[in-house]
């Protein structure tokens, strides 16, 4: 029997990729911060480790791992399940990891891995900054947000540049700057709601995170 060509359908499935979203330049491992390892009350027996992103890249399919830094033992593990699509810039994620004890370490190492580009970062905790300003000693820098716009000024005349501006979720916010040598002027889009945001960028060779609230 004939078949007609009328009785068969093709489906064309097209998938598109954000190149961007996995676009790695090299993760600087000096620029995350451990800032917490807690007990996780959610699981028979876990850890909560908070780290906060410093660095001008997002961290892909992130996976996790404590050492003891004692005895140099894996104390809990992800199990290489990743929590989070992408670890953004600017944001701190508490990551869920099983552990094999009770007991949180005095000192300890944490591995954070790109799974995208198999980097991997050995972060100490407690944090140990080398390569970034902290949020509480940011003052050296200042702001003002009036309207559609942010001013960010050095009072030390340090010249200032901007990663991005994200919300309390990661998500970028769109903005034009205009460079000035010492200051930025940011320009936000008018349909920016009143809330919490962060304001990445380096400013003397050191990176830095701003909590900035609009009114």
């Amino acid at each position: 029997m004939k078949k007609s060509w009328n009785n068969f359908y093709t489906t064309l499935i097209c998938i598109t990729f954000n190149v961007a979203a996995f676009a790695q330049t090299g993760m600087d491992c000096d620029s995350f911060c451990v800032e917490s390892i807690t007990i996780d009350t959610n699981v028979a027996q876990g850890f909560i480790v908070t780290i906060k992103n410093y660095n001008m890249e997002h961290v892909n399919y992130p996976t996790i791992n404590v050492i003891d830094k004692a005895t140099n033992m894996q104390i809990a593990t992800d199990s290489g399940k990743f929590s989070y699509f992408a670890h953004i810039t600017g944001v701190s994620l508490a990551y869920s990891v099983s552990s094999n004890t009770a007991i949180i370490p005095d000192s300890a190492i944490v591995t954070i891995t790109d799974n995208i580009w198999n980097i991997t970062c050995s972060l100490s905790y407690p944090c140990a900054f080398t390569n970034a300003i902290q949020e509480t000693n940011a003052n050296a820098l200042k702001y003002f947000w009036n309207g559609n716009q942010i001013t960010l000024s050095s009072g030390l005349n340090y010249k200032i540049e901007v990663f991005n501006l994200v919300d309390v979720a990661g998500r970028n916010i769109a903005y034009k700057i205009i460079q000035h040598e010492s200051k930025i002027e940011i320009n936000v889009d008018e349909n920016v709601k009143s809330g919490i945001y962060f304001l990445n960028g380096v400013c003397a060779q050191k990176y830095f995170t701003i909590k900035i609230a609009k009114i």
